[in-house]
């Protein structure tokens, strides 16, 4: 059955970051929320990293600002997240990038098209990153 595979798949990838970071699922859901938020790229391809704040990861993801913070200072201190002045972005561009293409694959197996500069959130204008 394909949609008890997928699943599978995505539990397997969820499970092997969880295991690896000792983190719980909102901490990750926040951790790519920032990632998401934090890359772009130009018209040369390259890519370029934006801080976002909690409070645009919050109103993107309908979690509460204090949650975020919380969990967002558990990333800081597993090293998944750095934290300066312009606001929060993720450590290790790499490792974001590979939870990407592991869910890449999984999307694809569901038949998702790959979305094109349009993230997943409640307004289609992205509270995240702006």
């Amino acid at each position: 059955m394909l949609a008890k595979r997928n699943v599978r798949n995505l539990l397997i990838v969820l499970d092997e970051f969880r295991n690896r970071y000792q983190i719980d699922c909102d901490e990750f859901i926040i951790y790519a929320s920032i990632g998401e938020a934090n890359v772009a790229s130009s018209k040369d391809d390259l890519i370029i990293m934006k801080p976002t704040n909690i409070a645009n990861i919050s109103y993107g993801l309908g979690i509460p600002k204090e949650t975020v913070r919380r969990k967002v200072i558990d990333l800081i201190k597993r090293g998944l997240v750095k934290r300066n002045n312009n606001g929060v972005y993720i450590s290790d561009l790499s490792t974001w990038c590979q939870i990407g293409a592991q869910l890449g694959e999984f999307s694809a197996d569901l038949g998702i098209a790959p979305a094109v500069d349009q993230p997943a959130r409640r307004d289609s204008s992205s509270a995240i990153g702006a």
